[in-house]
């Protein structure tokens, strides 16, 4: 009895670690505040700071990407450039961004 219960409780703590891994729990708790992908709005900032929009990302979604997807043109400024304005933004490394989540994406004019 005792081995059927150990094995019932693996079981289901196997199933939700991989649910939570999987789908997750937190958009359960915090609803979500546009659909996904979707562009929020253009907002002119401080002169120190660059235009941005805010996007919510979605899974494999990269900086880089968003703000390409944005532009539908070549990117007219480099990658670090468009690092560090993301950084300046959110104050948050690039790697370390999350799906579910909205972030401040830099827009460039040409």
């Amino acid at each position: 009895m005792k081995r059927t219960l150990l094995i019932i409780t693996a079981l289901l703590f196997a199933i939700s670690l991989y649910y939570d891994i999987k789908v997750g729990t937190l958009s359960m708790i915090k609803p979500i505040r546009a659909a996904q992908g979707e562009v929020m709005e253009v907002t002119t900032s401080p002169s120190n700071h660059p235009l941005y929009i805010e996007h919510l990302v979605t899974s494999g979604d990269t900086v880089l990407s968003v703000v390409e997807k944005n532009l539908n043109e070549p990117l007219p400024v480099g990658i670090e450039q468009v690092v560090q304005d993301f950084i300046t933004l959110n104050q948050i490394q690039p790697e370390k961004i999350q799906a579910g989540k909205v972030y401040k994406f830099p827009i460039y004019n040409q």
